[in-house]
């Protein structure tokens, strides 16, 4: 059985073994609701250093295609909020049920 994407993020503290492991909680909890986890906090650390302008800025645009691609998965329509003036997020019925 194919599980559909789920985006996982964790609340931000200074400590990153607290991150991680706040991050690997969820990413269990969604895993056994049957969804497959996509982690970005969990990964992206392992390979990019995030204190260099560039790599922070790629690791920003790696994790929003990833969450594009769980949205796009459930059907929801992905716009580049970037674009929009004004975009609320809880204005979209489809992202409330999620």
């Amino acid at each position: 059985m194919k599980r559909p994407l789920a985006y996982i993020t964790a609340p931000w503290s200074k400590n990153p073994h607290e991150n991680a492991a706040n991050a690997a909680s969820y990413c269990r909890q969604v895993y056994d609701a049957g969804y497959s986890p996509v982690c970005p906090v969990l990964f992206l650390p392992l390979f990019l250093k995030d204190e260099i302008p560039q790599e922070h800025k790629d690791g920003i645009d790696i994790a929003r295609d990833l969450f594009a691609k769980a949205l796009k998965e459930r059907g929801i329509k992905v716009i580049d909020v970037e674009e929009v003036e004004s975009f609320n997020l809880l204005d979209c019925p489809q992202l409330q049920s999620i």
